[in-house]
């Protein structure tokens, strides 16, 4: 397994308790530990690995375990997913040698199977996942393993575009990736767009009347693709719109929302940090201390930061005692400039 990693420029170091594994230089983001066991394992079989190995989750932010498996696994044994250690088999390993492989996290192998699962039952379906808990790799993923069929991806801009091209990590001929945007300039061809799977990440634009009903032509045209959307925020504000029943027949395959997210230490815990700031005294404390500088008045005026000190407390004056707009105080403030002591 530590050429098949190293094949694929991850970081690796053994160890007692398994590969270390680390996506950047001097990072280690799993450990990853074969086991080659004669029955599956089972809950309990795992429970016990997990008691040994986050232990090591110390001085580690977002470590997590993988345990692969050569004898099998009960699907009781990926209880812990959501805990940061997830269960592979044989067929893990066959990823790494494909060429193929795209790396997920614990709780993204859980959308994964979910995704597997609902997709058995319908034909369309969505993810809502909390930002930063790794869409864009999940995406990837279902295109690793449908890379030799056609695919439509699409995405509110090419920044996000491009992050999923960079999760795949390969060359995927036959998938093609599009913004809204390019839907609406580009109408009178979206006739022609065939795919056998449409990816709609940031699903929740899907609401918005131009490109939600381009976008819904190009789904329509392909009625036996399987459609699969994720957001992290499915509901639209305007009319509270709930794009999962609206436009994706209310089949939720999977959910992790953000409270989740911080409760498993998938994403970390926020810090609120409150402060009181008095411009006026601020000021008044500049201004007092370039009036004992020893400069003249003239130079005082003349020097680019007394400007903006000056500038700044006519600004927050003017507003105060008028109420007019940024704009317009702005402007007025420039306008006494012209006027002002050099």
């Amino acid at each position: 397994m530590i050429d098949c990693y190293l094949r694929l420029g991850f970081q690796v170091t053994e160890s007692e308790d398994g590969l270390r594994i680390g996506f950047k230089p001097e990072m280690v983001h799993a450990i990853v530990k074969e086991v080659w066991n004669e029955q599956p394992l089972t809950r309990s079989d795992v429970e016990r690995f997990y008691e040994k190995l986050s232990s090591l989750n110390k001085g580690y932010r977002n470590l997590y375990f993988r345990i692969v498996a050569h004898g099998g696994f009960l699907p009781e044994a990926l209880d812990f997913e959501l805990h940061g250690l997830t269960v592979s088999d044989e067929s893990y390993i066959e990823s790494l040698l494909s060429g193929r492989h795209v790396e997920l996290y614990p709780h993204n192998e859980a959308a994964y199977r979910a995704v597997t699962r609902g997709f058995k039952q319908h034909r369309i379906g969505m993810v809502v996942q909390a930002t930063g808990t790794g869409k864009s790799y999940l995406l990837a993923r279902y295109i690793a393993d449908h890379a030799k069929e056609k695919i439509l991806v699409f995405a509110p801009n090419i920044t996000i575009l491009d992050e999923i091209r960079k999760a795949v990590g390969f060359s995927a001929p036959q998938v093609t990736y599009r913004t809204f945007q390019s839907l609406t300039r580009n109408r009178k061809d979206n006739g022609l767009l065939r795919a056998e799977h449409i990816l709609i990440d940031e699903f929740h634009h899907f609401g918005a009347e131009i490109w939600g009903s381009a976008l819904q032509e190009v789904i329509e045209n392909n009625p036996c693709a399987y459609v699969l959307g994720t957001s992290a925020t499915p509901i639209r504000p305007e009319g509270m719109i709930d794009t999962v029943d609206l436009y994706f027949e209310g089949n939720l395959f999977y959910e992790l929302t953000l409270p989740q997210a911080w409760y498993y230490n998938i994403l970390p815990v926020p810090v609120l940090v409150q402060s009181a700031y008095g411009l006026d005294n601020e000021l008044d404390r500049l201004q007092r201390k370039l009036e004992r500088s020893g400069c003249s008045k003239g130079k005082r005026y003349r020097g680019n930061w007394i400007w903006h000190v000056w500038i700044s407390k006519r600004l927050w004056e003017h507003r105060r005692s008028s109420g007019s707009s940024c704009r317009q105080a702005y402007a007025n403030c420039w306008s006494s400039v012209a006027t002002s002591p050099i």
